[in-house]
Parts: structure tokens; sequence; C-alpha cells
């Protein structure tokens, strides 16, 4: 069975996986955000390709928990700035309909028993979703945001979206509520 998933695995689109030449210089937020797309993907190709319902039930909420944490750290660091620059307002309005679609298809996936026949399919057109957006913001959302942002405010968005996300976490594991995260100073008016 491992060697099928190996073998249909390598034939699925890789676009998010090709080396863009903007990719290659991207720091501070954008260089952790493209690190966690790369680690949730492998875990979606493997949930989208597999008929194992066991499988299944040990990969969902792994997923599910990373999409989730990922997504809202992003709007509650990144995105609000994106929204309050003219340069880069259109790209955090584009990002919350790819991140509505993605939170349905959850949603659809979270209702399923493991063992419907429904599941693969959805859970391919959540892969397919998910790397669509992640092309979107790698290529184009990340490289345009960073110019507009520049390095210093990118590396304070890259400290405040990595306390948030573990305070996210810790959240899940219910040691301590998450608390809104205030500007850094060189965003402030």
């Amino acid at each position: 069975m491992r060697s099928q998933l190996t073998e249909v695995e390598s034939r699925l689109p890789r676009r998010v996986d090709g080396v863009h030449a903007e990719l290659k210089v991207l720091g501070g937020i954008f260089d952790t955000l493209v690190k966690e797309h790369r680690a949730t993907l492998k875990l979606l190709r493997r949930l989208a390709l597999t008929d194992d319902a066991d499988l299944r039930e040990e990969l969902f909420p792994r997923v599910r928990q990373q999409l989730v944490v990922h997504e809202q750290a992003e709007n509650a660091v990144l995105y609000p700035l994106l929204r309050s620059h003219a340069a880069t307002h259109e790209l955090a309005k584009k990002n919350d309909g790819a991140a509505r679609r993605i939170e349905v298809i959850l949603g659809c996936l979270s209702g399923y028993s493991f063992d419907n026949p429904e599941w693969r399919s959805t859970a391919q057109t959540l892969l397919e979703i998910v790397e669509q957006h992640i092309d979107d913001e790698e290529t184009g959302y990340f490289p345009k945001a960073q110019r507009a942002l520049g390095a210093q405010i990118t590396q304070e968005l890259n400290e405040r979206y990595q306390e948030y996300r573990e305070q996210l976490n810790q959240g899940e594991q219910g040691e301590r509520e998450v608390e809104p995260q205030p500007a850094p100073p060189s965003e402030r008016p």
C-alpha cells in the first residue's frame, strides 16, 4: 500500500513544490508560512490519496489542526496589516474567499464518517483548493506584500506570528487563552 501511495503521490501536480525565483528571496513571516505550507501539503496529500479509514482517522485531525491554526494566525497577524495598505488590500480580499472555501470543505469532511464513499473525492477537492491557494500566496501575494512591507516589518510580523501560533496551539490543549496581539511599533500610526 505504501509503495502505491508513493507512486500516485509522485504523479500529483507539484505547482507549489517548484522553486520560483520570487520564493528564493522571501523572508520573515513569508519564509515561515512557506515552510508551514510544505508540511501541511505533505500530510494533506497522504490524506487525499488514501482509502484507508484508519489512516484518515489518524491524519485528518492533524491536517485540520494545521490548516485552522495557520489560517487563524495569518488572519490575526498578517492579513489585517495587508488590508490596511493600499498596495496589498486586494491581496487580503482574495485570501478571504479561498480561506472560506477551505473552511467549508473541512466542515464537510468533519461531518463524514471516515469510510464514507464521498470522503476521498472531497479530500482531493480540498487538496486542489489548498494547492491553488498556496500557489496564489507564494507566487503572488507574498512577494508583493514583502516588497510593500519591507524586511523589518516582515521580521516583526514573523515574531508575532510565531507567538500567536504558539498561543493557539496551547489554547487547543487548554493551557491558556489566546490574547489579541498589539501592532509592533513600526506599524502604529
